[in-house]
């Protein structure tokens, strides 16, 4: 190839890239990068405080269903230590069924309580996650990264940091208001 050729060729290069490079530094958006505190939006979530208000209701009745097993149990037992000889063998076999059904039911609301709990917590969180990619989405952010204690982000400047933004719109989401729609501009 002449030296010609070469010279041509580098400068329909030259043409082609430089409109482009010019084109992506002065009209293009710089990609944005955010973050949030992810324990901050699980504490202060208005769907999060609900869930765990429905919870502890959800628990109440549990606890009080096997405080009156538990109670059944105790009041049999204490009437069988204290009777007769020939009610002893009726009342140690209720004691018996009234023990194993609290046991039982005892064991199962627990794991059924622990399950419950889960639920709850992966049903908020899966609302949480959904709304920052519709956040990021909206607002042109190329990533959200989430903070835990565990030290994932250990420094970002405060201008990157959404979480009061999210936690915002997210709570007025929830409360059923407008927030969630608008861009962060305006």
């Amino acid at each position: 190839m002449s030296v010609s050729k070469i010279s041509w060729a580098i400068a329909l290069l030259f043409v082609a890239v430089v409109p482009i490079t010019i084109y992506h530094f002065l009209f293009k958006e710089p990609a944005r990068i955010g973050f949030v505190k992810t324990g901050v939006l699980i504490q202060k979530y208005k769907g999060m405080e609900t869930a765990n208000k429905q919870f502890e209701e959800e628990v109440k009745i549990v606890t009080a269903n096997i405080d009156t097993l538990r109670t059944r149990f105790e009041k049999i037992k204490a009437v069988q230590d204290n009777s007769n000889p020939a009610l002893k063998s009726d009342l140690t076999y209720r004691a018996s069924v009234a023990e194993r059904e609290y046991r039982s039911y005892s064991d199962a609301a627990t794991k059924q309580i622990q399950q419950r709990q889960n639920q709850l917590s992966a049903e908020v969180l899966g609302k949480i996650n959904s709304y920052i990619q519709e956040y990021g989405k909206k607002n042109n952010y190329k990533m959200i990264l989430g903070t835990t204690n565990d030290g994932s982000i250990l420094y970002g400047l405060d201008q990157d940091d959404l979480t009061e933004k999210v936690l915002a719109d997210l709570n007025a989401s929830y409360s059923g208001g407008t927030n969630s729609d608008k861009k962060e501009n305006e």
